[in-house]
């Protein structure tokens, strides 16, 4: 998760926003716990990455979460 993180900051860095999805990436990441794609949320200057837990959901708990705060 944590060279997905760079990779979103890097786009905003080129790009100056925050990309709409993961879909600017060659491979979208998988999380090595159950396989399925890291999932991508943002607002205008923070985005989230969270696997999703083993039911195919949210995580309840938010120590699954990275929250990101880009600064300009």
């Amino acid at each position: 998760m944590t060279q997905l993180t760079v990779e979103i900051a890097e786009y905003y860095r080129k790009e100056k926003c925050l990309p709409e999805n993961l879909n600017f990436l060659s491979i979208i990441p998988v999380d090595s716990q159950n396989g399925k794609p890291f999932q991508y949320e943002k607002t205008k200057d923070v985005f989230q990455l969270y696997p999703l837990d083993k039911n195919g959901k949210r995580p309840e708990e938010e120590r699954y979460y990275q929250k990101v705060q880009i600064e300009k």
